[in-house]
């Protein structure tokens, strides 16, 4: 595979099952692996690890060449390879074409960073894995760097190794009892680094403690402590999913309903306890290969099995209906892993038609936050040699999207692509997943009505933003008596068109509105900003209040969205001053697009706008 060619998508496939705990049993951890997760180009599986950091960039070790990745909010979702929010990370795109061909089993390490300066001139760092699994190699890197123009002779450093890690190796430090230390002199812009690795043996959260102690030729003796942290999450040790493929068979072809099951450990095994896979007695039994053995017409059953570490194993049931209709296929597994029992109770649902007929529905993402865009794909085949007309409904959980097709004509070995769509989703509920179903009903060749589904599942992670507000003043502090200038301008974060946006800005009662221009409703290309309100305002000989608080508000409707803004101008007590005649003049131009203007403000510029013209008139003549 060439370099250039080399562009991963990563696409986290949300489980459909629905988990039950057994008792006595954990549920089966379904959701990505916060630090670590799997993907598969082809027939190669690969790993990628992703850990916390706290910098605006990421050291990352890959094929043992290391990179610094920037990242950044997560407004720039899609212009950064990672996105960082919160110690999260959500991964989009990943192009690594510039480090290598790609082997299975190779994963990212980014290594957290933690700074600090010793005085004006040196410099400690240490960078390590923050996230350490237990029994697994983390080594932390110590750096020091001289700025200044004098030696630092010597420097001293120690570092106290918690109970709960344990040394793998010193290289350059002096082992006493629980503490390493290392002694070394710096020139001026000297660096000089060292490093120990350590493994852990517990969960939780271990720390070190380090003292530092360097002697210069201006500063004289100076002494440091300080600590760091490593973090060491319980580990799962497996990787788990169900399926059901095809979902949708003819008459007489075959379907698989399964688990696969990985083992991540690097020592021990996993034990599966129970494991029964059931099909209605309507749908023929095919034998298939494995660990699986036949118990009775319509189900499989696994024997007592273990798993070494590093492997996978699939158990499957493959069944070959022989009757038309929707069928209710199930499974169960229970099994063992580092003394901890997880069990999963599942359902699928198996769609069996005369034959011929082949629809699939799927998404081009299935795990998204609200504001992000996605595509959804939907095709129906005719292997029939006669005619049949389909009549079709999809829908989303939530309502954000439906389509329906009257009755249409489906030729003799026609495959068509009915549905290719955008979508946007909206501002749903987090952390939750939403059903994508698609329910197609056919007259087959005999004029019989048939009805076949095709489900998916849509996970919603979190909330992402679509807009931006911001305010403008000419003046932060004014005087009563005097004029300001004020500005508001809304901005589209996506890459997408949005129309329909709603714009209000609210001023107390008494403000006067001298002339302005408004347009309460605007719509935004991608990436654009525009500016929705502009008008000029008098603060009066008696207002009471000491601040002016101009309320501003933007919704898009279709999506239940709404962000709010405040600017705060200041009154001082002063006496107002005259006014330059130029800073009167300010271009009218009012733009009624829509009902929703707050009333205080759109009769403020109305009405300031005729006094504006009364004026002006006077003058005139």
């Amino acid at each position: 595979m060439k370099k250039e060619e080399l562009f991963l998508v990563l696409v986290l496939v949300l489980l459909s099952s629905v988990s039950v705990v057994s008792a006595g049993t954990d549920e089966i951890h379904n959701d990505w692996h916060k630090y670590r997760d799997t993907f598969q180009i082809g027939d190669d599986v690969y790993r990628l690890r992703l850990l916390e950091s706290d910098l605006d960039q990421l050291r990352v070790d890959f094929n043992n060449v290391t990179v610094l990745v920037p990242i950044d909010s997560c407004q720039d979702y899609n212009e950064y390879d990672f996105c960082y929010d919160e110690y999260s990370y959500d991964v989009d795109e990943v192009d690594i074409s510039d480090l290598g061909v790609v082997m299975p089993g190779v994963s990212f390490r980014v290594l957290k960073s933690y700074s600090e300066s010793l005085s004006s001139y040196l410099n400690l760092n240490h960078y390590y894995e923050y996230t350490s699994d237990i029994g697994v190699k983390n080594t932390v890197y110590v750096k020091f760097e001289n700025t200044g123009t004098a030696w630092a002779n010597p420097i001293k450093y120690e570092v106290t190794l918690p109970d709960t890690v344990e040394l793998v190796s010193k290289r350059s430090f002096t082992q006493i009892g629980n503490k390493l230390e290392m002694i070394t002199s710096l020139p001026p812009d000297g660096v000089v680094e060292y490093d120990f690795s350590v493994k852990s043996n517990s969960t939780g959260t271990h720390t070190f403690n380090y003292v530092i102690s360097s002697t210069d030729e201006v500063n004289g003796e100076q002494n440091s402590t300080g600590s760091f942290e490593m973090d060491s999450p319980e580990i799962y040790g497996y990787e788990y999913t169900n399926w059901l493929y095809p979902e949708s068979v003819g008459l007489y072809d075959d379907s698989e309903i399964g688990i696969t099951l990985t083992n991540t450990l690097d020592k021990d095994s996993i034990t599966i306890k129970k494991l029964v896979l059931n099909a209605p007695p309507s749908l023929s039994l095919v034998p298939s290969v494995g660990t699986l053995y036949f118990a009775k017409f319509g189900q499989y059953k696994g024997a007592i099995d273990t798993i070494d570490p590093g492997k996978t194993k699939d158990f499957k049931l493959k069944i070959r209906p022989f009757y038309t209709g929707t069928y209710n296929l199930t499974g169960e597994i229970e099994f063992e892993v580092l003394n901890k029992t997880y069990s999963d109770n599942f359902s699928k649902i198996l769609s069996v038609t005369e034959g011929g007929i082949q629809s699939n529905l799927w998404l081009s993402k299935y795990d998204v936050i609200s504001g992000s865009e996605l595509f959804l794909y939907f095709t129906l085949e005719n292997y029939n040699d006669d005619l049949i007309y389909t009549d079709f409904d999809i829908a989303i959980d939530g309502g954000f999207f439906t389509e329906h097709t009257n009755l249409s004509a489906l030729n003799n070995n026609q495959k068509v692509q009915l549905i290719v769509k955008e979508l946007t989703v909206p501002m749903l509920e987090a952390d939750k997943e939403y059903n994508v179903t698609a329910k197609i009903e056919y007259k087959n060749p005999a004029g019989q009505f048939r009805t076949l589904t095709n489900q998916v599942t849509l996970y919603v992670s979190g909330t992402g933003s679509l807009l931006t507000l911001r305010q403008e003043a000419n003046k932060e502090n004014v005087n009563r008596g005097e004029e300001i200038i004020v500005e508001t301008y809304v901005g589209n974060l996506k890459d997408d068109y949005f129309g329909g946006i709603s714009v209000y800005d609210e001023l107390p009662k008494n403000i006067e509105v001298q002339v302005g221009q408004a347009s309460n409703q605007i719509g935004l290309q991608g990436k654009e900003e525009k500016r929705a309100y502009l008008y000029k305002i008098r603060v009066p000989e008696d207002y009471a209040d000491n601040k002016i608080e101009i309320k501003s508000t933007v919704k898009l409707p279709d999506y239940d969205y709404e962000i709010n803004s405040t600017k705060t101008i200041y009154v001082n007590d002063a006496q107002p001053q005259e006014q330059p005649q130029e800073e009167q003049n300010l271009d009218v131009n009012i733009e009624d697009t829509g009902p929703e203007v707050k009333e205080s403000l759109w009769t403020k510029i109305t009405k300031g706008i005729g006094d504006f013209f009364t004026r002006l008139f006077s003058r005139n003549n």
